[in-house]
C-alpha cells in the first residue's frame, strides 16, 4: 500500500511540547536513515532478516530511543 505524505504547520501549546516533538521526529528520522542503509544493502529484503541485522544492534547504541520508534522504522 502507498503511503501519502502532506506537510502540515504545526502549533504547539509551549517551547517545551515543541522540543519534545522535535526530539521525536529527529528519533524516528535517524531510526530510518539507519536502518534504509541495512535494508537497501539486502540482496533479498525480508522482514525477518532486516529486524534480526537492525533491531538489537541500533536499540544497543541507542538505548533511550523508544522500541516503537525503532519498530516503526523498520516498516
Amino acid at each position: 500500500m502507498p503511503k501519502i505524505t502532506y506537510n502540515a504547520l504545526l502549533q504547539f501549546a509551549s517551547s517545551g511540547d515543541k522540543a519534545k516533538i522535535m526530539r521525536i521526529l529527529e528519533a524516528e528520522r535517524d531510526a530510518v536513515n539507519a536502518c534504509s542503509k541495512i535494508r537497501f544493502g539486502m540482496e533479498k529484503p525480508s522482514i525477518v532478516k532486516l529486524h534480526d541485522a537492525f533491531y538489537k544492534n541500533f536499540r544497543c547504541e541507542n538505548p533511550d530511543m523508544p522500541s516503537q520508534i525503532v519498530i516503526r522504522a523498520e516498516q
